[in-house]
């Protein structure tokens, strides 16, 4: 590989980040970079003397937390204080995120933070993108910037066009050199590794006792029922993760979901591939959620996100599924054309992308109403589809409440959407919460004292704190006011037990909640908690 060396160095969630790296990439590689893109799982692979230019592409999930691909390096750079450690490097942040959250692009801004703090110099000014207002709008500009800046660069010193000549590093390498060594040294993996402590090696936790806390359930209302609202007390047992589960009220459970049994085989036959066919070779940048994936039955079932990301369906997605379908037509395939800019409509883009996520349409629905007859190769689907990412949910109990177990209150919605063009209406589930429903069905269907030979599990994991939790304060006599519709009422349930402990030992300050439901006899949650 020849040409100034650039590294696309991304943290992503959802595969937007991902996607966006690998872009510029490729169109970097066209202007005559050595550029690749990289996830930042990998970063003891690189060193860092020799990298001396980095994009860094890095999203922000939930309120301004780092994707689980960056977060290891991301608390790397946070905690490093060597002042020159990046001081060979140049780099600019493409930072994404939602304005919709108070700590918008936050993750994004504090690597542009670190890396100048660590000696790198900055290049080209930060640009945040905000995905409410879609990606390319702001990103297809900024890129213009970002070649002008490039080409401006000196020349890059000996030892760098040295490593872009050389080829690129395995993703199984093992980190070997001086720098690599005392960047393991000061890894803060440790426990980081242990089970329970991260949705790449969760906790199989054994659910002890599962209930409906809405009476829908029990008077009738069955799953899929249209305008069934059920709420689900689930209790699991996660006592063999000792250190690991350990939480405070206001902590977040992480649960590794799986998509449904039957819309994964009805789309491996329609792609023409078998759960027990093994995976097909890849990329060199082999992504962090298919790294030590064994089969396409794995990789669909726990791995790729079949239409539930925010951005769903992934733009690089539709283009690829479109580049299949030469002559398809239809009013679906004429909304995804305008979505990717194919075809000129007066909403735009943006409004055609949100139709097609507003219906919620599934992978196989798109190969079907794009008119694809022939799917894309495998290794280009598995590339183009999103990371099936973890669910959390609110710990709804204090831990000296019930020592060992995790109490979860969460909701199962089922809902209809319409496809473009059509009348018929499809049943739509939310994942976690049907695969929760799932693994439960045994102790919400059985006779009354029946036994089962094993408790259903869960693969949970506790979530790091990120410093933006609901907290009790301090002071315990500080008085407080509790507000939680519906299910949000999950985490005060464990503050209410946490108070009822500390009242037996000292004096405690007026707590008032506020619980917003629509019926009382229905919608009540844990009133006697």
């Amino acid at each position: 590989m020849s040409g100034a060396p650039l590294l696309c160095l991304y943290a992503s969630q959802t595969g937007n980040s991902r996607g966006m790296a690998k872009e510029i990439a490729s169109r970097a590689v066209e202007r005559g970079y050595a550029a690749r893109s990289l996830g930042m799982e990998q970063w003891k692979t690189l060193d860092f003397d020799n990298e001396p230019t980095i994009l860094v592409i890095a999203s922000s999930t939930g309120n301004g937390d780092c994707p689980d691909n960056g977060d290891k390096f991301h608390r790397y750079c946070k905690r490093k204080t060597t002042p020159a450690f990046l001081s060979a490097t140049r780099f600019t942040v493409l930072a994404l995120g939602d304005s919709n959250y108070e700590a918008f692009c936050a993750v994004g801004k504090e690597f542009d933070k670190h890396f100048e703090r660590l000696g790198g110099q900055r290049f080209l000014k930060r640009c945040d993108v905000d995905e409410v207002d879609g990606i390319e709008e702001t990103v297809e500009p900024w890129m213009e910037k970002l070649w002008t800046a490039l080409k401006a660069l000196p020349a890059p010193s000996g030892a760098g066009l040295a490593a872009a000549a050389a080829e690129p590093t395995p993703t199984t390498a093992a980190a070997t050199g001086a720098q690599l060594i005392e960047l393991a040294a000061a890894d803060l993996s440790g426990d980081d590794d242990a089970v329970g402590r991260s949705a790449a090696r969760p906790l199989l936790a054994p659910v002890v006792a599962a209930r409906w806390l809405t009476s829908s359930a029990s008077s009738g209302g069955a799953l899929g029922s249209e305008g069934t609202r059920r709420v689900l007390h689930v209790e699991v047992d996660v006592s063999r993760g000792g250190k690991a589960m350990g939480f405070t009220p206001g902590d977040a459970l992480g649960i590794v979901p799986e998509n449904e049994p039957a819309a994964v085989a009805a789309l491996l036959k329609r792609l023409g591939t078998s759960a027990s066919a093994p995976m097909p070779s890849l990329s060199d940048d082999v992504p962090a959620h298919l790294q030590g994936c064994a089969t396409v039955g794995e990789a669909f079932t726990s791995r790729l996100d079949l239409g539930t990301v925010s951005a769903w369906p992934p733009l690089p997605l539709l283009r690829l599924l479109l580049a299949g379908a030469p002559s398809g037509s239809g009013p679906l395939r004429e909304v995804a054309e305008i979505a990717v800019g194919q075809r000129t409509a007066a909403t735009g883009p943006r409004a055609a992308h949100a139709t097609l996520h507003s219906a919620r349409v599934s992978l196989e629905e798109l190969l079907d109403g794009l008119g694809v007859s022939a799917p894309p190769a495998l290794p280009k689907l598995l590339d183009a589809l999103p990371p099936l990412a973890p669910r959390y949910y609110s710990i709804a109990n204090a831990p000296a409440a019930d020592p060992g177990r995790i109490h979860l209150c969460l909701s199962i919605v089922d809902f209809y959407a319409t496809l473009p063009g059509s009348e018929k209406r499809h049943l739509r589930s939310g994942l976690a919460s049907s695969f929760i429903a799932r693994a439960c069905a045994p102790l919400l269907g059985g006779a009354a004292g029946q036994k089962l030979a094993a408790p259903p599990q869960l693969p949970v994991f506790r979530r790091e704190p990120s410093g933006n939790e609901l907290r009790l304060p301090a002071d315990p006599t500080t008085p407080i006011v509790l507000i939680g519709p519906g299910t949000g009422l999950a985490p005060f349930r464990g503050f209410l037990q946490q108070r009822k402990i500390e009242f037996a030992r000292s004096k405690l300050g007026e707590c008032h909640v506020f619980f917003g439901c629509r019926r009382e006899d229905v919608r009540t949650l844990h009133a006697r908690t």
